[in-house]
């Protein structure tokens, strides 16, 4: 019974590989005819188009997009009461039914035709649904890949060296660094980069850090104008901002600094409040950081030790109060930029010029 199930987060992954599969399992000129895309459709619909045949010569493919099936966020449908594959379940009882139902409509069809489910979420194995189509499907996922910056991360540096191979190129571990840095090891951005690096090295088959620095997306630069930032190099930060406002907009970096502020007044104020004493310390770069209380606030906001130390440190000039107080600032400067009082790198130079 060939029944597939693409699940997962990483979209760019997953849409690869359906595309593999469709141009793999399809005849290119019966394409438009033998693949039929449903989106939640009922049970009926669904054993109706299984269960007919290919047209002309080839296979078939019946794919399934946006599928919630088999994972925990369900997407509440507004389609007809006797759409069981999306209608809101409110039982244990029901989302049994639903395994039963869908295992039921999928107990016979043609071996020329390949059903496959597209789910945008995590493949929840938990669920009986999950199990019971997971004995006769094929379950392939496609997880996130999370990268913390100035961690090494085997997988996404493999993908890196992969998608260099496809042009003839390699690429050297401190390019490598730089564009997992700029794009946060979204797989997306990190195979247009390096596609971009590969065409503009021609001849030469070798990127470099200097070509991905000159070429690519410089975020990488933010994250070295926020440690200046962070450690009160005035001049340092001012020099490190100019550089990346003659390359960016200002917006995408107000954007970033929102976003890791709000994760750092988390991180802090979590340590002041395990280590009461931290709060009342005058910040310094030689405060001895608790391990076991870093343990303690990495299970709590589900992260990685070595990230929250290095995050701790890099904030010792700050207690959680400033944070606080710089967030609040940076809130009103963007708003400031949306009513057009002051243009968004005026914005940013005051944000970081003031103490």
């Amino acid at each position: 019974m060939p029944v597939i199930v693409l699940a997962g987060e990483e979209e760019y992954g997953l849409n690869n590989r359906l595309a593999d599969l469709k141009e793999t399992l399809l005849l290119p000129a019966w394409k438009s005819v033998n693949l039929i895309k449903l989106n939640k459709p009922s049970l009926n619909s669904l054993s109706q188009a299984i269960n007919t045949m290919p047209f002309g010569q080839g296979n078939r493919i019946v794919l399934i997009e946006n599928c919630d099936l088999f994972t925990k966020k369900r997407t509440r449908s507004d389609s007809d009461a006797d759409n069981k594959l999306s209608a809101p379940k409110s039982s244990k009882t029901s989302k049994a039914d639903d395994a039963d139902d869908l295992v039921a409509a999928l107990a016979n069809f043609p071996d020329t035709t390949y059903l496959i489910f597209v789910c945008p979420y995590n493949f929840d194995s938990t669920l009986k649904i999950s199990k019971q189509v997971g004995k006769f499907a094929q379950i392939e996922e496609f997880s996130k890949e999370k990268y913390f910056p100035g961690s090494r991360n085997p997988k996404l540096e493999s993908f890196c060296r992969q998608e260099a191979k496809k042009y003839n190129a390699t690429i050297d571990d401190d390019a490598i660094e730089y564009l997992l840095n700029s794009t946060e090891g979204n797989l997306r951005q990190l195979a247009s980069e390096i596609e971009k690096a590969s065409l503009a090295i021609l001849p030469s088959t070798k990127i470099t850090l200097k070509v991905t620095s000159e070429l690519c997306l410089p975020q990488g630069h933010i994250f070295q104008f926020i440690d200046f930032w962070l450690s009160r190099q005035n001049n340092k930060t001012q020099e490190s901002l100019r550089n990346l406002l003659s390359q960016q907009n200002a917006m995408p970096i107000l954007a970033t600094l929102q976003t890791m502020l709000g994760k750092w007044i988390k991180v802090k104020a979590l340590y002041e409040q395990y280590s009461p004493l931290s709060a009342n310390t005058k910040p310094t770069n030689k405060a001895v950081l608790n391990s076991e209380i870093i343990k303690r606030i990495a299970a709590d906001l589900k992260l990685m030790s070595f990230s929250v130390e290095k995050d701790l440190r890099r904030l010792q000039n700050f207690t959680a109060a400033q944070l606080v107080d710089k967030r609040l600032q940076l809130t009103k400067l963007e708003y400031s930029i949306k009513v057009g009082q002051i243009p968004a790198d005026h914005a940013l130079i005051l944000f970081v010029s003031s103490q």
